[in-house]
């Protein structure tokens, strides 16, 4: 069971459910029309390492959203502007500290609150998944929302034992529907995920755990995890891979980078505002009690580890969190140009935006077992960016990690027992991920009904990878093989604190504690890897390409790879 603070608490769930190929067959793409011209002058970001670009057209390197800067900013690092301002590279407050953890709540519960209470409900998404559910209830469920509302404002910024009575009352409700509604069905799947979030919050506060959470911010972390920062290593190791980026080779970009370059046509050129970030899940999972003893420990008794159990996946964090923590900017930056907060229904994210995720390999690589949980957590980040008013968002189903050197290191040899189990849930990942997007163009089907779009991220690795150029099974650095060579983890700038404990149980970083050097490559082949998972630069260059005439034919949206070739991203790169 996950939880993310992201979601507004206790509504994951109710914003997407399990769905299955047979349990919703009925859910299929719309017609559509020809897609209608339209240049975005900004692309924003959400994904992990294979698009963390450690710096866009906002911020520099020293300051940029990635993993690289997250560790930095705890190591207590400082850097210094050319105003002569010093700052951390990260502000971590805006994705785990006081201010962040009110204003999601709030935000989400809000967000709920309207949906339920929309006219034609029946007509959007969360009706779509509600639909059978009887109309007694669902105006019960609007009570129960609203109820929480109240009870936030009420305790003025804090959730505490005031709030308690309201969650008791909201579990015997569940508990008398879920039988009715029937525990396998769509509905009562909802419910009974919404039950638990119920009783997990309600423990949470009774565990007395709230008040460490909500007044342990930004400093009080920085303050604690600074004082082992010599044993917090930096990776992706600069030594190996081009620095903040899971990536090498001698262009030194990932496929993001080049793309928002190939959309820009002179006088006109393209923004990136990149929030990808190394590691990241989509989930925000909630399995995070056995690192409390730990943190405990290291603060001398300070409940300062319940921000990891109760806001999910922290180091890096999950894309939920930063998703609410862009939109939180954004609701800002409407506050401040018209002093009000946005009404219903006002866009706060602007009309020339594309909003662009690639996400969930980690879960994967993580060993997540059911796609499911996956894929409607992606579809409720999706959702929330929608209901902002991004009037273009691109999503790009995952690429088969099976077929890269850590799972299928031989190609003439089949693929083994795990390579296969990972392809599978991919695969059930990917049409699940297709259904909860087609549930999402019914209630945004703006621009001919191209307000969200599908890039198949899978056919796309499969057809660079056909191209005879490319050297498949040897990246360009040599990575020890779990199972085959002597692995260890436990070596010198690694030591034992709950940072490293994350780090180095998040398989999406697994490499960057096997470098043993670099391959030499073949004449005349290119490798398509850095690592045993990561594409090279020159790979990241390919699929910017084939992502750029997908863009471009598919969708109406202008983009030539003309616009930046491989001699110009080289030239830019020596610099």
């Amino acid at each position: 069971m996950k939880f993310t603070l992201s979601c507004g608490v206790l509504i994951c769930s109710v914003l997407a459910v399990p769905v299955t190929a047979s349990g919703q067959s009925n859910i299929s793409a719309p017609v559509m029309a020809e897609a209608p011209p339209w240049q975005p002058s900004k692309i924003v970001m959400f994904g992990d390492s294979l698009s963390d670009s450690h710096g866009d057209s906002f911020r520099p390197p020293d300051l940029a959203y990635s993993t690289f800067n997250l560790l930095r900013t705890l190591r207590g690092e400082l850097v210094t502007l050319p105003d002569g301002q010093v700052r951390r590279p990260m502000e971590l407050d805006t994705l785990i500290g006081h201010r962040s953890t009110i204003a999601n709540i709030r935000a989400n519960f809000d967000l709920l609150a309207k949906e339920v209470r929309q006219e034609g409900l029946e007509r959007r998404y969360l009706g779509r998944l509600l639909s059978n559910f009887e109309a007694v209830a669902l105006n019960l469920l609007g009570d129960l929302v609203t109820g929480v509302l109240q009870a936030l404002d009420r305790a003025e910024d804090r959730i505490d034992e005031g709030v308690l009575p309201l969650l008791k009352r909201a579990q015997i409700w569940l508990d008398q529907w879920v039988p009715r509604a029937g525990a396998n069905t769509v509905t009562g799947k909802l419910l009974v995920s919404l039950e638990k979030k119920l009783i997990y919050v309600a423990n949470f506060i009774e565990r007395d755990f709230s008040d460490a959470v909500l007044d342990f911010g930004d400093d009080r972390l920085i303050e604690i995890t600074s004082r082992f920062k010599d044993a917090i290593p930096l990776i992706p190791n600069p030594d190996y891979y081009v620095q903040g980026k899971w990536t090498a080779g001698a262009m030194g970009k990932v496929w993001v980078e080049y793309l928002h370059r190939m959309m820009s046509f002179g006088s006109h050129q393209v923004a990136l505002d990149n929030r990808a970030m190394a590691g990241s899940w989509t989930l925000c999972a909630s399995d995070k009690m056995e690192a409390l003893h730990i943190i405990d420990d290291l603060t001398s008794g300070m409940m300062a580890g319940a921000t990891l159990f109760f806001q999910g996946s922290m180091i890096p964090p999950c894309e939920g969190l930063v998703v609410q923590s862009y939109l939180n900017e954004r609701r800002n930056i409407f506050l401040q140009a018209h002093g009000r907060t946005p009404n219903f229904g006002e866009p706060i994210i602007e009309s020339d935006t594309l909003v662009v995720f690639f996400n969930s390999a980690n879960d994967f690589l993580n060993k997540w077992s059911d796609p499911d949980d996956v894929a409607q957590e992606m579809a409720r980040d999706i959702w929330m960016t929608l209901d902002a008013g991004a009037q273009r968002v691109a999503v790009v189903l995952l690429p088969d990690i099976s077929d890269t050197p850590r799972f299928h290191p031989d190609r003439s040899q089949g693929k083994s027992a795990e390579a296969l189990a990972i392809s599978s849930l991919i695969q059930r990942y990917n049409t699940s991920l297709r259904m909860r997007l087609n549930l999402l163009r019914e209630e945004f089907h703006g621009a001919n009904g191209y307000q969200v779009v599908t890039i198949d991220g899978d056919r796309m690795f499969k057809l660079l990878q056909a191209d005879p150029r490319w050297d498949l099974e040897r990246p360009i650095l040599d990575i020890a093989v779990p199972g085959v060579d002597v692995v260890s983890t436990e070596g010198a700038p690694v030591g034992n604190n709950f940072i490293n404990t994350e780090l180095k149980k998040n398989q999406g970083f697994r490499d960057t504690f096997g470098i043993r050097g670099a391959n030499v490559i073949a004449p005349g082949n290119v490798p398509f890897f850095a690592d045993t998972v990561h594409p090279s630069a020159d790979a990241h260059y390919a699929i910017a390409v084939a992502a750029c005439r997908t863009m471009s034919e598919d969708f109406n949206i202008p983009c030539n790879p003309d616009n930046y070739t491989e001699a110009m991203a080289l030239a830019e790169a020596q610099q």
